[in-house]
């Protein structure tokens, strides 16, 4: 309480929001780096700051108006130093800021908005080759169910699009597309497996090796937060994750590579 009356609801609520600020921008690339014991600072995505700024401010409005003697207090030192009745600093605080801020707000935006023509600070692969020490044991791996007669590849293709549906089509879209209901909710988009830069240039020993790893099986290269993917191996077996890989390359009319994983 002796702090709260010391700094005011004002000063608490600017303190806060510029620390929550610092700590996102400047000390969580550090500390992340720290923890995944990467080679370079791993910002947190820019939307992930604003939308976190926001709740921080949505947090702060809601705190400073829940009583009619919190917002009192909020306001009471920009009122004094706009009528002049408070300490004479709190005036030339109020001007300053008042004469500064827009400018800085201005020139933030400005630059920010400005092209970048600087390489990113790492090299970001979603879909990996064999980076990964967990990609060795699916080397050279096949799909059972391709090379089956048209019937039994026809009853592999229904049970493969029964568990998409079920499991995979909420990211990835029903239409294969990576237009799923989640995947707005994702810093980082699922891809189209009807694009022919995604799963076309994958073998499919590579294609397992993602679904059943899931995001926690990549390496540092593709950086763990920038996926949802899931390991999928609690939860599928071996077979049921060859059915949906063989379902997803015929869906999208897609053929996976032949060659081994380069």
């Amino acid at each position: 309480m002796k702090k709260r009356k010391r700094v005011g609801i004002l000063g608490g609520t600017v303190a806060i929001f510029v620390s929550t600020f610092v700590f996102l921008e400047w000390v969580f690339p550090y500390a992340a780096q720290l923890i995944v014991g990467y080679s370079v600072p791993l910002p947190m995505p820019r939307t992930l700051v604003i939308w976190s700024m926001v709740l921080v401010t949505i947090t702060l409005a809601v705190y400073v108006a829940s009583n009619t003697k919190a917002t009192e207090e909020f306001f009471a030192p920009l009122r004094a130093a706009v009528r002049r009745e408070g300490p004479r600093w709190q005036s030339i605080v109020l001007r300053v800021a008042a004469v500064s801020v827009p400018p800085i707000i201005g020139l933030w935006v400005f630059f920010s908005a400005l092209p970048r023509t600087a390489p990113p600070a790492t090299t970001r692969q979603q879909h990996p080759g064999t980076s990964g020490p967990s990609a060795a044991p699916y080397v050279g791996l096949s799909n059972p169910f391709r090379g089956l007669t048209a019937d039994d590849r026809d009853a592999a293709l229904s049970a493969g699009r029964a568990l998409y549906f079920r499991d995979c089509a909420p990211c990835h879209g029903a239409k294969h597309d990576g237009e799923g209901p989640a995947a707005r909710a994702q810093s980082l988009r699922p891809v189209s497996f009807r694009d022919p830069g995604t799963i076309a240039t994958l073998v499919e020993d590579a294609v397992f090796w993602r679904v059943n790893e899931g995001a926690a099986g990549l390496p540092p290269v593709s950086t763990p937060w920038d996926s949802a993917m899931p390991a999928w191996h609690d939860d599928l077996t071996a077979d049921e994750m060859w059915q949906i890989i063989l379902s997803e390359y015929d869906d999208a009319d897609v053929e996976p590579r032949v060659r081994g994983m380069q």
